[in-house]
């Protein structure tokens, strides 16, 4: 957002797992070389799996949704998500529609999706346990394992939103983007070019420290 330089960022609100907060010096370190008001805030409760996940998330929903305005937008992030390039951002800021996310086969992609504030206002709402029920017997999952992203993309459909889904996220194990050798991933600029992010949830068997290393050998090529 920073490397943006968009003169209408006025706040940036981050809600953090509640299990997996950032130090104060990381937040320290957030707060360099930034324009905009940016507020750091505690998720009631921990994004876990299935259905915790959808409460947590769905609550953080209704606490922004007070502070925000309509055509305001909501991103959600997970952590092992590394951006590499600013695409999904100047499309988020485009603001011309109401959620915004990888193209996962019709669905928001659950690593990173952002939402606009008037359909924000408009989810929060909607009986919550009738799309669960829809989504869970859609899938064929049991209540508890409901995914968040699913059942985001479900609320949207309800509320009459529009969706833009494109390609951002880089696959892994699709040629010719990636390349497997020695059960190791390969990384190229020629690989990751057009793409917005990584979602290393993906990346079977790779390791946080792979994880680093992928993220050292970016930032040399920035």
């Amino acid at each position: 957002l920073v490397r943006l330089k968009f003169d209408d960022i006025g706040t940036v609100y981050i809600y953090m797992d509640k299990k997996y907060s950032l130090s104060r010096a990381q937040i320290k370190q957030l707060r360099k070389g930034i324009s905009f008001d940016l507020h750091i805030r505690t998720t009631k409760y921990t994004f876990s799996e299935g259905i915790n996940r959808c409460i947590g998330l769905l609550v953080a929903l209704q606490q922004i949704c007070k502070d925000i305005y309509r055509n305001d937008y909501v991103m959600k992030i997970d952590s092992d998500v590394l951006f590499i390039s600013d695409s999904i951002f100047r499309d988020v800021l485009k603001g011309n529609t109401d959620a915004i996310s990888h193209d996962n086969y019709g669905d928001l992609e659950g690593g990173s999706f952002s939402l606009r504030g008037s359909i924000i206002s408009k989810i929060v709402r909607l009986p919550i346990g009738r799309a669960v029920k829809e989504v869970c017997s859609k899938f064929r999952w049991p209540l508890e394992k409901c995914q968040d992203d699913k059942l985001m993309t479900q609320l949207v459909k309800q509320c009459g939103g529009k969706m833009h889904l494109k390609r951002f996220m880089l696959e892994p194990l699709k040629p010719p983007f990636i390349r497997k050798r020695a059960s190791k991933y390969e990384l190229t600029e020629h690989n990751i070019r057009g793409y917005s992010y990584i979602h290393f949830t993906y990346w079977f068997g790779l390791k946080k420290e792979q994880m680093r290393k992928t993220w050292k050998w970016l930032c040399s090529k920035d």
